[in-house]
């Protein structure tokens, strides 16, 4: 139990930042003009995008990283979950954030893309630590 303290530890002050984030009462990028900044402005020039495009697919990055995480901690502390189970659980607390964003919170809107980017972060982030377990248990073999 030991070791995993850490873990615990990070994954608290890790959930309560991404509750944070996403039940902020408004967009918490409202005032940042992303469209018009790095790495968007990339993502426009390299692809011949509108601003708006480059903004979304920033977004949907951003998403994916944001939630990497949660997927990688979930795994960590409960490895015999698996990663599909781990993923799952991760796609429903994305749902919830979405949905309680649509409910409760006017200044934001819930959807459907960020539980595909959020739950596609939690699964690449199971998949890291999966891979990382199997190496680890083949070195003591």
């Amino acid at each position: 139990m030991r070791h995993r303290l850490p873990i615990i530890g990070a994954g608290v002050v890790y959930v309560v930042a991404l509750l944070l984030i996403g039940l902020w009462p408004s967009h918490v990028d409202r005032d940042l003009d992303l469209a018009h900044r790095v790495p968007t402005t990339w993502l426009v020039a390299i692809f011949d995008l509108t601003p708006d495009q480059g903004y979304r697919i920033g977004e949907f990055g951003a998403n994916i990283l944001l939630f990497l995480p949660l997927g990688a901690l979930l795994l960590a502390l409960l490895p015999r979950l698996g990663w599909l189970r781990v993923t799952a659980l991760a796609g429903l607390f994305s749902i919830a954030i979405e949905l309680t964003q649509t409910v409760a919170r006017p200044g934001r809107t819930g959807s459907v893309a960020d539980v595909v980017a959020n739950t596609t972060g939690a699964a690449l982030g199971a998949v890291l630590v999966a891979l990382w377990l199997r190496r680890a248990g083949q070195r003591h073999r």
